[in-house]
């Protein structure tokens, strides 16, 4: 039977092969200089993949991580393959951003990787890690209290801005990758700090993961990393469903609501669906999606009653608006914003762009009805001055919505439209000399609307600010 040193090379060079990566496309190996990384880059040279690495200095263990930046520079030279070096104090910019030292050192390790692949042309990064990394991080997770997606583990891959990021190991054991480097005379860096109990992930490394092979099962890192592998296949799938489900349920938004979705289509979905949704709804608005947070929307879509509200955090809140879930920021809005016509202004988080049309142009486009909608609004030009005024609402304010004969409060309006309190304060008005022109996702006023008699338009489109 053939051994792991035999067929190293072999399944390293199939496992690139099925990432569809040419084998004349050059690979950003990041090398740390330990037993993983420091097989990987040997693996690539002896396979005659086109390499270049990069190494990352944190400069902790007081100093000696100079030495791993100085083991990788010298490995790398050897072997005609080059190397890029950067070094941080880490510890430092972590304090200093109110970050933990793991996530500072992530994004600035990554934004280095992007740089150094920029440079050289490079579209892949390939990094070491492994299935006993695997195994770690899916029981990390579960002691953690994970959901489905989070049992996936360590991708395979992963974009990383234009970065394209994989793991050709992740097939590996750690032990068999350190044989092969035994057996081929190849040195590697040993860090000290991974035999210390204090990091969480040593003590499950060093204590936990042995514990468990001794007592229950002796293959607990490969079942581990098998889990994660088909947990990785069941949200590929789910992946599409939820992308299903939103585009079926999505509504026109624009403004305050930003987003909108059916209630009968959610309502519709499984629950198991639906908890995916609500988790990359979520994500999609950069927000942690936290059993809490799921569960709370999941009881808002399933129980609450029209104007119901759920706040996630300070940056966004869920409501229930006639027959759809409608996400918002519950920010104030700032005082005034300047919109000129024809022009372009950023509000509460949202761009506004104003353009002035001919009637005939917008009778070509379907007419001014096909113009309008939650974050698109057509107004009588006539009635429109060079720059309009982006602002909140204010106490007193009044208008006379299209379709009333007199004039209302803006408040009397918002209640009896059901727009929940929190949300009344960010929705953006649309206002010149002092009157208000359209409310932003509701209605324009009377005395704005356009008629038969209407010659000259202005169009407001309004979208999520980049």
């Amino acid at each position: 039977m053939p051994s792991f040193a035999d067929t190293f090379l072999q399944r390293l060079d199939a496992v690139l092969d099925g990432a569809g990566i040419p084998r004349g496309a050059p690979v950003l190996a990041a090398v740390s200089g330990g037993a993983d990384s420091t097989a990987l880059l040997h693996g690539l040279v002896r396979l005659g993949r086109a390499v270049a690495a990069a190494h990352f200095d944190h400069q902790t263990r007081n100093g000696a991580s100079a030495d791993d930046a100085r083991f990788v520079a010298e490995a790398c030279g050897a072997l005609g393959v080059p190397c890029a070096v950067e070094s941080a104090p880490v510890a430092d910019l972590a304090r200093a951003h109110g970050r933990s030292f793991e996530e500072e050192a992530r994004l600035l390790r990554y934004a280095f990787f992007r740089r150094c692949a920029r440079e050289r042309g490079i579209a892949v990064c390939a990094t070491g890690h492994h299935a006993d990394d695997q195994a770690e991080t899916v029981l990390l997770r579960l002691l953690r209290g994970t959901g489905p997606r989070g049992l996936a583990g360590i991708a395979r891959e992963r974009g990383e801005g234009e970065l394209r990021v994989v793991r050709p190991l992740l097939g590996f054991r750690r032990d068999e990758l350190r044989g092969w480097l035994e057996g081929e005379g190849l040195p590697w860096r040993e860090d000290a700090t991974n035999a210390r109990p204090v990091a969480e992930r040593n003590r499950v490394r060093n204590s936990l993961l042995p514990e468990l092979a001794r007592a229950h099962n002796p293959e607990i890192i490969r079942a581990l990393a098998r889990l994660a592998e088909t947990a990785a296949l069941e949200n590929a799938h789910w992946e599409r469903e939820v992308g299903r489900a939103l585009a079926a349920a999505a509504r026109p938004g624009g403004g305050t609501p930003l987003r909108a979705f059916s209630l009968e289509v959610l309502r519709g979905c499984s629950p198991a669906l639906r908890r995916r949704v609500w988790a990359a709804l979520l994500e999609e608005e950069g927000r942690r999606a936290s059993h809490e947070a799921v569960t709370g929307l999941d009881r808002l879509v399933m129980e609450g009653n029209p104007g119901a509200k759920y706040t996630v955090d300070a940056a966004l809140g869920a409501y229930l608006g006639g027959d759809c879930l409608c996400l918002y920021r519950p920010s104030a809005a700032p005082e005034e914003v300047v919109l000129a016509v024809p022009g372009e202004a950023v509000f509460n988080g949202h761009r506004f762009s104003a353009r002035r049309l001919t009637r005939e142009t917008v009778e070509v486009q379907g007419g001014p009805k096909s113009l309008c909608g939650p974050g698109r609004q057509v107004l009588d030009g006539a009635v429109v001055p060079e720059t309009l005024l982006l602002r909140g609402r204010r106490p007193g304010d009044r208008f006379r919505p299209l379709g009333m004969r007199g004039d209302v409060k803006l408040q009397d309006y918002f209640v009896n439209r059901r727009v929940p309190e929190p949300v009344r304060d960010a929705v953006p008005l649309v206002t010149a000399a002092g009157d208000i022109l359209w409310v932003v996702g509701h209605a324009p006023a009377a005395r704005a609307a356009v008629t038969e008699s209407t010659a000259n338009i202005v169009e407001i489109t309004v979208h999520d600010a980049d």
